[in-house]
């Protein structure tokens, strides 16, 4: 009974669930212990703001949605999210070393990220320049 609920659940989540399709094309996560490259998500301005803020006060957070891998994967969007933005860690550093600009989700998109998409975190603070 329970594994019936479960299957229809996850039925449900599939069909109702919007999804993007994110192609890593950076070497991120690399072979480095510690290096990991993850999605985060906004689903307002505001917290777009405070989100941006953290990482110029270099808080420390673990990424939303981990991508494991290069490559193409399909990535199911959390209620409200209206925005996202990558971030990288790496050598096991608490907070990220290189960010994207935060972009607009569009359902059912394929996003291309590309080395040159990240800059490092750093600049977001004034301390970069």
């Amino acid at each position: 009974m329970k594994t019936a609920i479960l299957l229809l659940l996850f039925a449900i989540t599939s069909v109702v669930a919007d999804t993007i399709v994110m192609d890593n094309q950076t070497g991120y996560p690399s072979k480095n212990a510690g290096s990991s490259i993850g999605i985060e998500w906004a689903s307002s301005l505001q917290e777009l703001n405070a989100k941006g803020n953290d990482t110029k006060n270099q808080v420390s957070k673990k990424p939303d949605f981990q991508l494991e891998n290069p490559g193409k994967i399909e990535v199911t969007l959390p209620p409200n999210a209206k925005y996202f933005r990558v971030n990288v860690w790496s050598d096991n550093s608490a907070t990220p070393t290189l960010v994207s600009s935060w972009v607009l989700v569009v359902p059912k998109k394929e996003y291309t990220l590309e080395e040159a998409d990240l800059y490092p975190a750093s600049l977001e603070s004034g301390t970069g320049c």
